[in-house]
């Protein structure tokens, strides 16, 4: 059953960046695996929510607003 949460202490960085390089996320710095990049994409957007399954990252998204 996967399980959605939000905010960011419970995301498993390690985690997040091999599944971005899995599927290439974050305008490519998944494949460079670019962990401090990713981190702050995700530090710096709106909301941020990942989905787990088994105690795994199995999916992740975030929201960017421009403040209005």
């Amino acid at each position: 059953m996967v399980e959605y949460k939000t905010g960011f202490d419970i995301i498993d960085w390690n985690q997040l960046v091999e599944l971005y390089y899995q599927v290439d996320g974050v305008i490519g710095l998944g494949k460079k695996r670019d962990k401090e990049r990713i981190i702050k994409s995700f530090r710096t957007s709106y909301k941020i929510v990942t989905a787990w399954e088994s105690g795994k990252i199995v999916g992740a998204g975030r929201m960017i607003s421009d403040g209005y």
